[in-house]
């Protein structure tokens, strides 16, 4: 994993919740990328796009 991801983990049948949450901070902050999830997992990967 490179220095543009974040690997976050939460409880099983909350990734869609958590991913939505992390994009919302994440653009207000100024950061843009997407989540890379599968349902059921109880983690996922946000890749950070930067400028």
């Amino acid at each position: 994993m490179s220095r543009n991801h974040l690997l976050l983990y939460c409880r099983s049948g909350f990734e869609s919740d958590l991913a939505a949450e992390i994009q919302e901070k994440a653009a207000s902050a100024g950061i843009y990328g997407y989540v890379k999830t599968q349902k059921n997992s109880a983690g996922w990967r946000y890749k950070m796009l930067w400028g």
